[in-house]
């Protein structure tokens, strides 16, 4: 596993006072070098820092140019959102999905999605609202939901019938974040981790599952996937 992390710096024509923080890429790219919209800066790579089930993905933020190396430091980005209908099924916590990619640190299959403007994802209650998840559940503690609504401090969230949160803050943009409460996921037979939840761009979200650590599964074609409020049995 590689223990190396890269960080790629660019300055932007519009200030200089915040540089564009590029993270996980092995830059091929110089000091000096200009670049454009579409073009390679490198490989992206994982490090040991990653949880075994995510990706490669590259991480891009804007710093104050004399703080680059901290872990914490970015400016906030606000989503300049118009919301167009909501499509797709509502939330479901029992289902039979069918299986895409199936590795041993995570399962991907299709599953109820939810479509609103440009973002896509797993759809969730929120309040008297509904609204696409974002986070890993439960075993981050916490999760962000895109909501289409009104929503307020204290309100639950709700995959179908189970309740798995209530949330905590609330953004300008349509955000807000949540603190999970427990609940339990199984696939087939197996009793699993939790979701890795996100926000697609496009409507090919499908639901990432997260196996327990050094579980082994063998899925067929269709697996079913239920989701029930911990301690209770699944069945």
């Amino acid at each position: 596993m590689l223990t190396k992390e890269y960080l790629i710096a660019i300055e932007t024509p519009v200030t200089s006072e915040y540089l564009v923080r590029i993270l996980h890429v092995k830059p091929t790219v110089k000091v000096g070098d200009s670049v454009k919209v579409g073009q390679i800066l490198g490989e992206m790579v994982k490090n040991g820092h990653f949880d075994s089930w995510t990706d490669r993905h590259m991480h891009v933020e804007i710093r104050p140019r004399d703080n680059l190396i901290r872990a914490r430091g970015g400016m906030p980005i606000y989503a300049s959102l118009k919301w167009e209908k909501f499509y797709g099924m509502l939330p479901a916590s029992s289902f039979q999905g069918k299986v895409v990619v199936q590795r041993p640190n995570y399962t991907l299959l299709k599953g109820p999605i939810a479509r609103m403007g440009l973002f896509s994802g797993l759809p969730v209650a929120v309040g008297k609202g509904i609204g696409i998840l974002d986070g890993g559940l439960p075993h981050y503690g916490f999760g962000g939901v895109l909501a289409r609504g009104k929503v307020e401090i204290g309100d639950p969230v709700y995959i179908d019938g189970v309740r798995i949160g209530h949330v905590t803050n609330i953004y300008s943009d349509g955000f807000a974040r949540f603190e999970v409460e427990p609940f339990s996921v199984k696939l087939d037979n197996f009793i699993m981790k939790g979701i890795s939840c996100y926000m697609g761009l496009s409507g090919d979200f499908m639901w990432k599952l997260i196996p327990q650590d050094g579980r082994k599964m063998s899925l067929k074609d269709k697996a079913s996937v239920i989701i029930c409020p911990q301690g209770q049995a699944l069945s």
